[in-house]
């Protein structure tokens, strides 16, 4: 099912990133003290902004976006595998040139982002593959799908 609109994926305000680095601000502001404290908003603010409205990810039917800034065909995939980063799960996609990609999972859309991926990779790449494989199991899905299965 395969459509031209482009799927959009965000991180949510709840994400433990979007928490963690909240937590990390206030921590500055703590050691800084309060004289700092427009400094702190001034880039906490910056920072909650681009995290939360930039798209982390975009799924096309050419291949993917990373950050509104990345682009990467579907071809030039070499090798996928599924792993986690401090607690967060990724996709670690090789490509024929150039440095490896680490597309977050833990970003929010219309439907989980493997499934996008699996659904408009073309079939048989190893992106199809990997996100097919990882979103069959369990490991990937948020808590709440999981406990509904």
């Amino acid at each position: 099912m395969s459509t031209d609109a482009p799927e959009i994926f965000r991180v949510s305000w709840r994400s433990p990133l979007v928490i963690s680095g909240a937590a990390f601000f206030v921590l500055v502001l703590l050691v800084l003290g309060i004289g700092a404290l427009p400094f702190v908003l001034a880039c906490g603010g910056v920072w909650l902004a681009v995290t939360l409205f930039v798209p982390a990810v975009t799924v096309r039917d050419d291949g993917l976006v990373l950050y509104c800034v990345n682009r990467l065909l579907w071809h030039h995939v070499i090798a996928v595998r599924a792993g986690k980063v401090l607690g967060q799960p990724y996709l670690m996609v090789t490509r024929h040139k150039g440095f490896r990609w680490w597309v977050p999972l833990y970003v929010a859309g219309k439907r989980p982002l493997l499934l996008a991926l699996a659904d408009r990779a073309p079939m048989g790449s190893p992106l199809q593959v990997c996100a097919a494989a990882a979103a069959s199991s369990n490991a990937f899905k948020p808590k709440a799908l999981r406990e509904s299965d």
